[in-house]
């Protein structure tokens, strides 16, 4: 009986953790793809040098983000967001 216990809390132990990464993967997309609409908001309307500072930013700040873990990655893709939208554009 202990051991159906100990494997029943177990169990949900694991479920309410894959419920909650899967929360935060659709979390993480959909900032992602707001991240994208806000880059692609803002870009045309840079001049050549503003474009070309911002797409190696980018590049940067890609690769540094591609190493986080699902939460951290979440904050700085928020970040990131908050950071293009008062973008100097001089």
């Amino acid at each position: 009986m202990r051991k159906l216990i100990l494997m029943g809390s177990m169990l949900v132990f694991v479920s309410s953790h894959l419920v909650h990464a899967s929360d935060i993967d659709i979390a993480l997309s959909r900032a992602e793809r707001r991240l994208n609409n806000v880059y692609w908001s803002i870009y045309p309307t840079l001049n050549r040098s503003s474009q070309l500072r911002l797409k190696a930013s980018e590049l940067d700040w890609i690769a540094w983000k591609d190493n986080l873990g699902s939460y951290d990655r979440l904050d700085a893709v928020q970040a990131r967001i908050r950071w293009l939208q008062n973008f100097d554009i001089n």
